[in-house]
């Protein structure tokens, strides 16, 4: 069962595992991401002192993929210069999607190869990085049962969009943990029953864009000039949040806290890591604060303005 460690409470305990609650997102470190980004892709001094930091405060899960840039890369070369690294580090890489799944040879060599970018025996899970990969699974699984016994990974897990994928692959015997879009503009995986089923099935939903890529942190003009037709959402955001007690950032933070799962939070600048973790160590909202800020957010906000995949589209 997944539960909050109470001995140490940035600490999430499923099966004999102990998960960080921040589970550290590193496409920054492989190519400038997010639209509230402001300093680009970290050099490699500055990912080495943030991966440091995490590690010094608990952090011993590292969320990256084949097709984060030189994410994987990166990671392995920081980890070649810490001596600090965790005993019980996680790490998870997602499979590049043009891997050619029908070829058992072609997924262990690309497994393989990010080993070695990693500077790593194994992964601690291998997701699928695209929804539609679930479709192919009989093309995986042969492969992934090689890793298995070769100890090159560990779990199997599917980075999800939909609510009817993130479903499928909870039932799905062969996945063992899924990823997730969610934070307080779009409860709508809680409203399906996802995180619920996870908690029936005994497997980990980690819960990405807590921050809809920097959109929660960005002030309405910003907004306004950046992605216009989410200006709406942004300014009610920025009207509850004024009269809370929080900022925007402690707010989408601790009402995801609420949920229990771990948080793949990404991070260009170790001062934003510090903050968040600072913010996580604080109580989480109340579950019924969270679905309060829901409520007023889903009449200024629509798929368009909580699916990021839509913003090129509609800018």
């Amino acid at each position: 069962m997944i539960h909050q460690n109470k001995q140490h409470p940035l600490r999430i305990n499923w099966r004999d595992e102990a998960i960080s609650l921040c589970a550290l997102g590193t496409v920054q470190l492989g190519v400038s991401y997010g639209v509230n980004n402001k300093t680009g892709q970290p050099s490699l001094n500055e990912a080495i002192n943030l991966i440091r930091y995490a590690f010094d405060h608990g952090v011993n899960c590292l969320d990256t993929a084949q097709a984060y840039g030189s994410s994987e890369d990166v990671i392995g070369k920081v980890l070649s210069q810490l001596d600090n690294t965790p005993k019980d580090l996680k790490v998870i890489s997602k499979l590049d999607p043009f891997v050619k799944t029908y070829n058992e040879d072609s997924l262990i060599r690309s497994i393989d190869d990010s080993l070695t970018r990693l500077n790593l025996p194994s992964l601690w899970s291998l997701f699928l990085h695209h929804e539609s990969q679930l479709t192919e699974w009989d093309q995986f699984e042969a492969g992934f049962e090689t890793l298995k016994r070769q100890k090159k990974i560990k779990y199997v897990g599917c980075s999800v969009y939909s609510t009817e994928m993130a479903i499928l692959a909870l039932e799905h015997e062969g996945i063992d943990m899924i990823q997730i879009p969610m934070n307080v503009w779009d409860l709508s995986m809680v409203d399906a029953g996802v995180l619920d089923l996870a908690k029936e099935k005994n497997k980990v939903c980690f819960i990405r864009s807590s921050f809809l890529q920097g959109l929660l942190l960005m002030q309405p003009n910003e907004v306004k000039s950046a992605l216009p037709f989410a200006y709406d959402a942004a300014t009610t955001w920025s009207e509850l949040v004024a009269d809370s007690s929080f900022t925007a950032q402690e707010l989408a933070l601790m009402g995801m806290k609420a949920f229990d799962s771990p948080l793949a939070i990404g991070c260009e600048t170790q001062l934003q890591l510090e903050q968040n973790l600072s913010i996580l160590k604080q109580e989480a909202l109340a579950k019924e604060a969270v679905f309060e800020l829901y409520s007023k957010m889903k009449p200024v906000t629509s798929k368009q303005v909580t699916d990021p995949s839509l913003w090129r589209k509609t800018k």
